[in-house]
């Protein structure tokens, strides 16, 4: 179970509480096949809920994975800045970070201030093991839909479609 500041496992037979661990913008739970735990969450500290009116300028938080042992609790690796988890499958974890940019149309026009943000997409497979990045693909463009499915990535763009096919050894 988790909420706003931490997460929880709990015993079925009893209702015990078995650990807890704080984490705060937790926005998903996913699980691999040894029913392993990966959160979706932020380097966020406690203080940020405390205050949650108050806007720190100085501190920045970034999206994070962290694998937890279901037993125990324990954090078993974290990886930072990785944003967060888009799919898995067996032992590959996807993330995504995309932005269609202020541009869209490619007219030129930017945003009111003037400024262009190029459009771009970003997949990373990380690994289960240890968190590491694996491969990165990236694309200058935004995709209008993105599927997974098994080993294969299907990206539809506005002019055309293309298929990533993903081996593992």
């Amino acid at each position: 179970v988790f909420d706003q500041g931490s997460l929880a496992a709990f015993d079925l037979a009893t209702g015990n509480a078995r650990w807890r661990m704080p984490s705060v913008g937790i926005s998903g739970l996913w699980f691999d096949e040894q029913g392993m735990v990966y959160l979706n969450t932020t380097t966020a500290g406690p203080d940020s809920i405390r205050y949650s009116k108050q806007i720190d300028l100085g501190r920045q938080t970034l999206t994070q994975i962290l694998k937890v042992d279901p037993k125990s609790g324990k954090t078993l690796w974290s990886r930072e800045g990785a944003k967060h988890i888009a799919y898995m499958w067996k032992k590959n974890i996807y993330t995504t970070d995309s932005s269609p940019g202020s541009d869209p149309d490619g007219e030129g026009l930017g945003t009111i201030t003037g400024i262009v943000e190029p459009a771009f997409l970003r997949i990373r497979r990380i690994d289960a093991g240890n968190g590491s990045i694996v491969w990165e693909h990236t694309e200058k463009r935004y995709p209008l839909d993105m599927h997974f499915h098994e080993n294969t990535i299907q990206l539809i763009f506005r002019k055309d479609i293309e298929q990533l096919k993903v081996w593992t050894l």
